[in-house]
């Protein structure tokens, strides 16, 4: 009996035991949220997955389901106990690769469904020529004549130089050699071992250069290697409230900083650059993200407006690199091209300490990576052209409606008002989001030409009278806006009380933008029009640097597979008297064929149209052709990008 009453009496509080402990985890659950997310789609394919977090993240579970496929994820005190089946969809090494960004960014979708990286490629509204897809390749430097092959390349001298690039400042480029140690293939751990085709041999043989590069060379490189090998053109990216949570794990660093942010088809570079210099006058240490870049990546990322140091953009990307890496983990998407740089600029920008942003969107705006910017200071639109007609819409209207998403609640818009059309719904936008706004008309200044750029005087007694470094009239309409954000900057007092009438004047005279009918030599003039609306501003500009000379104009023309080429050639021969026109197909696997640009040209010119392969050959041939009448040179500003190069390297042109 009395064992049996001991039995009964640990079983009792064997009982009490188990009841306690109910009851503290029922006040543990009641007490702590309970954190879940359910979502699914269904295309070609059902996707769906739900997610739940509870205490305070310690412990997680993930189910998904993929066409037929469950996967699941579970964490507890943040460990992993088993990783998801399609995990090395994460890696970045299976992502799509992207050149400079499509000479700006690609639309986003509103959800990154199934948080799966975007790995997808998806392609651009029909483009009038197939464009290739790029491989992977390590650009910055070129691989030695005579490595054809493993067995050639093992026979070369022990040391070769190479040569290498690299930006100081946007107009400044610089190409120095560096001594690398060549050793035997055999030597390489981490090797590439794929099947010998063509193709393969010649990343091989990249690989086995690349590796043999010093150290404290490679890293840029390698960081460039990784950002290429991000998806561009991807089906599904992280929407602004997932980019939102990345920049928070990192600290909020875009909250940190006040910011003016710009849209726009065309000028929002231009826009960028008066600002950036104006501010820097004032006293003001700057940060500016632009896009794309011509030369270096590191040109995107401006400290009062010089590139970023090497230092400072390898510890950003690391930074990104890392956080991104535990996104992926929590089953984010990886960020793509453009919000990889986004992320980058927003770390490099706090770290380097500056005063103020000035940030460009890419593609769009309303769902543009940079959107994610709650409270600028001033909101900037400049022109709105028909360009990315795949994703921001077929009319102006609704390209406009687009641009005008980065108008936020109470913040004050500055706006192009030469197009009535993509006024309105500017208008209409500012005055939903209770926001003042400032068109700024062509009607509010007078021009006049100089000899080193254009006189542009404000209208009213107080009006400014400005100096323009640029020959292309559209930037005078630039700098008109750009001055008008400054104004509301000056007037919200703190930090901006130095941007005073001298301050701007002084900024805007001291403003440069390469690429953007620059003056290359004498006779030679660059710029990046890409689009219908860049290519009229142009043909307006070349038009008045031609009357001003006397002298004939010639023109050399590239172009990427998905832009309205046909649109822009037509334009083109219509606008000015050619004396003679070369194209060329770029160093870009987007790049549009010399063959169909010059067949196309051939339909509207009245003037001898010769195709190139190369631009090398294309600029030296069209400089000889030319003489010393007038070179220009568009298209595209990978075409600027590569001539660029060519002219700081004493070739040709001088």
């Amino acid at each position: 009996m009395t064992a049996v009453i001991k039995i009964l009496k640990i079983i009792g509080i064997a009982i009490l035991w188990i009841l306690a402990a109910v009851l503290i985890l029922a006040l543990v659950f009641l007490i702590c949220p309970v954190y879940y997310e359910i979502n699914g789609e269904k295309y070609d394919k059902i996707k769906a997955y739900a997610k739940i977090k509870l205490l305070f993240g310690l412990f997680s579970i993930r189910l998904g389901y993929d066409d037929g496929d469950i996967d699941s994820q579970i964490k507890i005190f943040g460990r992993l106990l088993n990783r998801r089946n399609n995990d090395e969809a994460f890696e970045p090494e299976n992502m799509e690769t992207d050149e400079k960004e499509c000479e700006t960014q690609t639309s986003q979708s509103e959800k990154c469904a199934d948080k799966e990286p975007a790995v997808k490629k998806t392609e651009p509204t029909k483009a009038k020529e197939q464009i290739p897809q790029r491989k992977t390749e390590f650009k910055t430097a070129s691989r030695p004549e005579g490595w054809d092959s493993a067995e050639a390349a093992e026979r070369e001298p022990e040391v070769r130089k190479i040569k290498f690039t690299d930006v100081k400042q946007p107009e400044e480029v610089n190409h120095s050699e560096v001594e690398v140690k060549r050793i035997k293939l055999s030597e390489t751990d981490d090797e590439p071992k794929e099947e010998k085709t063509e193709e393969k041999e010649s990343e091989r043989l990249d690989f086995y250069y690349f590796k043999n590069m010093p150290k404290e060379e490679r890293k840029q490189m390698e960081a460039e290697a990784y950002l290429n090998r991000l998806p561009m053109w991807a089906n599904k990216k992280n929407s602004l409230k997932d980019i939102r949570i990345f920049l928070d794990q990192m600290g909020g660093p875009d909250r940190k900083i006040p910011a003016i942010h710009v849209a726009g088809t065309n000028g929002k570079g231009s826009v960028c650059a008066f600002m950036t210099s104006v501010l820097k006058k004032a006293g003001l240490r700057t940060g500016t993200f632009i896009s794309p870049h011509l030369v270096e990546i590191r040109e995107r990322f401006l400290i009062n407006g010089e590139p970023a140091e090497k230092n400072a953009f390898e510890e950003a990307f690391e930074t990104v690199k890392k956080q991104a890496e535990h996104m992926v983990e929590e089953g984010f998407c990886h960020p793509t091209f453009f919000e990889f740089l986004f992320y980058m600029a927003m770390v490099l920008f706090a770290r380097e300490k500056v005063d103020v942003m000035v940030i460009e969107t890419g593609l769009g705006g309303r769902l543009d990576a940079t959107n994610v910017l709650e409270s600028p200071k001033v909101c900037v639109i400049t022109s709105i052209s028909r360009d990315h007609m795949q994703y921001l819409g077929n009319t102006i209207p609704q390209i406009a409606g687009e641009k005008a998403g980065i108008i936020k609640m109470g913040v004050p818009v500055v706006f192009d008002d030469t197009d009535k059309d993509a006024s309105a719904v500017i208008g209409a936008k500012a005055k939903e989001m209770k926001a003042v706004s400032l068109p700024v008309s062509k009607l509010l200044y007078d021009t006049e030409d100089s000899s080193e750029g254009i006189l542009l005087k404000e209208k009213g007694e107080k009006g400014l009278r400005l100096s323009i470094p640029f020959e292309a009239p559209y930037q005078a309409q630039n700098a008109e806006i750009a001055v008008t954000a400054l104004r509301i900057l000056r007037d919200q007092k703190g930090i901006f009380t130095g941007i005073t009438d001298a301050v701007i004047c002084e900024g805007i005279s001291a403003a440069r933008w390469p690429g953007r009918m620059e003056k290359a030599s004498e006779n030679v003039y660059l710029d990046g029009a890409h689009n219908p609306g860049g290519i009229a501003a142009f043909i307006q500009a070349a038009g008045k640097i031609q009357k001003r000379t006397g002298k004939k104009a010639w023109l050399l023309f590239a172009a990427v597979a998905d832009k309205e080429y046909e649109t822009m050639a037509k334009e083109l021969c219509e606008g000015l008297n050619w004396a003679g026109i070369g194209v060329v197909h770029m160093n870009s696997d987007r790049g549009l064929s010399a063959g169909r640009l010059s067949d196309v040209f051939k339909t509207y010119a009245s003037c001898q149209v010769v195709s190139y392969e190369d631009t090398e050959e294309a600029m030296e041939q069209m400089q000889n052709r030319a003489g010393d009448d007038l070179l220009f040179c568009a298209g595209s500003l990978y075409l600027i990008g590569e001539l660029k190069v060519q002219l700081k390297k004493g070739e040709k042109i001088q």
